[in-house]
């Protein structure tokens, strides 16, 4: 354009459109967003002591939050203002508070009686967590309906002994019902699965699945879905286990996630996705996720293949190959998959959640010598700014029909190395 050309009405009003759609805040006079997400992902790092904020749109990590010692699970209120973090080598729990958008704040720590904090998870409302402590053989119940203090311990839960026991009951991971009315647990200390109803303000156990003594056990992870029905992954078995939430003595459905290509697998955690349609594994011994669709139509005893599902590989792209998957989330209008991988470099893989398949892999740090192992992954929420898509590009380069990327990291995604 040379200089002095002028613009006619109706150029100018477009001109002026189109750097709106770039940049809205600037129109409206809003600086700061009022979305109540902001494409935002928490991602433990267990080496480093710290939580990563990961922005999903430019692919970023904006925050480092310091935890205690070895974080390990976190889990995420229901209107995404709370976050809790446990640290299994110094009995706390990190309190971290999102203020707006993408700003979290570092509130402190609540100790609990114990020093192995396992799993963590809220209520449906928000207003009570729950937290696992091995050692202790017992559940930690907090209180976490103002989030602008700490949480404060309401009970503790002892998880007895039977006539079933063998060993110590160890619980680790945890899971709550939609009503929130029963609390599910893994203990590996004797490799069953534990479901506590609610009785007033505390919990009591009520029944309890276990593993056969000849079969190989390694309880990894535990998810419910909205329809109350329980998954667990049982990694020595490489196995997913269905129960029906009301009495999970009533077993629904087992799936071998090993397939021709992979018989070794190693799963590590769950996700489900909104529509509740399809849900995805993580297999950090080949470095796969594992994908199985119509979940609510698994009956009996069957293999992947049978049910529709598939292995996804994490290795495809030479130039970046992605080892451990670990942690897993899904946003919430299911079109993206995002996997925070336990072999450090390129730790971060992202997938299409149309078409299940890997569209890259990427790091947290500007080097992948210096991108450290991660653990569990958080997608806190999925607000698409108005007037921007994220966009995913494929390994081939091409762009995929669902999303158009650009190199603007306004309007597209990008590989951070």
């Amino acid at each position: 354009m040379k200089l002095g050309t002028s613009f006619s009405r109706p150029r100018l009003s477009a001109l002026l459109v189109a750097l709106c759609a770039l940049s809205l805040p600037a129109c409206t006079g809003n600086t700061r967003s009022t979305a109540p997400s902001n494409n935002i992902s928490l991602m433990v790092s267990p080496t480093t002591n710290e939580v990563y904020v990961f922005d999903l749109l430019t692919h970023r990590v904006t925050n480092n939050l310091e935890t205690g010692n070895r974080p390990d699970d976190l889990a995420v209120s229901s209107d995404s203002r709370r976050v809790l973090v446990s640290n299994i080598n110094d009995g706390s729990i990190s309190v971290i508070e999102r203020q707006d958008g993408s700003s979290f704040i570092n509130r402190g720590k609540v100790t609990v009686q114990g020093t192995q904090p396992q799993g963590v998870a809220f209520n449906p409302q928000g207003t009570e967590a729950y937290v696992s402590v091995g050692d202790t053989s017992s559940i930690t119940v907090l209180n976490t309906s103002n989030p602008s203090r700490l949480p404060t311990v309401v009970s503790t839960i002892r998880i007895p002994f039977n006539q079933n026991s063998t060993r110590r009951p160890s619980p680790a991971q945890i899971a709550v019902s939609p009503d929130g009315q029963r609390l599910f647990v893994l203990d590996r200390g004797n490799n069953s699965v534990l479901a506590l109803n609610r009785q007033q303000n505390t919990f009591a156990p009520a029944e309890f699945f276990l593993f056969p003594t000849t079969a190989p056990v390694d309880l990894r992870d535990i998810e419910v879905d909205r329809s109350g029905r329980l998954y667990v992954l049982n990694s020595a078995n490489d196995e997913l286990l269905i129960f029906n939430g009301a009495n999970i003595q009533q077993q629904v459905a087992r799936v071998s996630l090993r397939d021709q290509q992979f018989n070794v697998i190693t799963p590590e955690n769950i996700a489900i996705n909104n529509s509740q349609t399809k849900l995805y594994i993580t297999g950090s011994a080949p470095s796969i996720v594992s994908f199985i669709p119509n979940i609510q139509n698994l009956r009996g005893e069957v293999n992947i293949a049978a049910a529709g599902g598939r292995s996804i590989p994490l290795g495809l792209d030479p130039r970046r190959p992605a080892t451990s998957p670990v942690g897993i989330d899904i946003t919430s209008n299911d079109r993206l998959v995002y996997t925070s991988n336990g072999g450090g470099g390129y730790n971060v893989s992202l997938l299409n959640g149309e078409t299940d398949i890997l569209e890259r892999n990427m790091g947290t740090s500007a080097s992948a010598a210096n991108a450290p192992p991660l653990g569990r992954m958080k997608i806190v929420a999925f607000g698409t700014v108005p007037g921007v898509t994220p966009g995913i590009r494929s390994l081939s380069g091409k762009s995929t029909p669902a999303e158009t990327p650009s190199d603007d990291p306004v309007k597209g995604i990008l590989p951070l190395f």
